[in-house]
């Protein structure tokens, strides 16, 4: 599928306006599951900031894609940016989760493994077709990360429902 210029316009937009406007804070999200909608309503990006250290894992709010039953995640993946920021050089693991309501939560997808993305990084998603009750991004940080580890990560799903 091919990524329009459009799609990366939008998450460039929303990348910066998160970069611009969050402040840091150690191990939590704190950009956390922030959606805008885009193309009057027909689209969303939903994005995520935050600290990763090399203490423990960290677990983004629940997102929900429901508006998107209808369409197959194959045919109409999602799109994403990613990038790492730190003094030194950072190592994260980031999945995107999913649940089917009953509090147990699996891997649907894998966005990067021991990762060190320091320069804005694009591709897509097509959580593996899972369709699920709500989903969440998971990040882990690799042992040596510097404290001023610092994640942002967009998704944007381009294709709701007609209803």
């Amino acid at each position: 599928m091919k990524t329009t210029n459009k799609t990366l316009l939008i998450l460039a937009i929303a990348l910066a306006i998160v970069s611009l406007g969050s402040s840091q804070a150690l191990a939590q999200f704190t950009t956390d599951a922030k959606v805008y909608q885009a193309d009057n309503g027909k689209s969303e990006a939903i994005l995520f900031v935050a600290s990763v250290d090399s203490l423990s894992d960290y677990t983004s709010k629940a997102f929900y894609l429901d508006d998107y039953d209808a369409e197959s995640f194959f045919s109409y993946p999602l799109s994403y940016g990613v990038i790492l920021s730190s003094a030194g050089t950072p190592h994260v693991f980031l999945y995107i989760q999913g649940t089917m309501g009953d509090g147990n939560w699996f891997t649907v997808d894998t966005v990067a493994t021991n990762d060190s993305i320091k320069t804005y990084a694009t591709g897509t998603l097509d959580l593996n077709n899972k369709k699920c009750f709500a989903y969440r991004v998971y990040a882990d940080g690799i042992t040596g990360n510097r404290l001023d580890t610092q994640l942002t990560f967009s998704l944007f799903a381009y294709r709701k429902e007609y209803k």
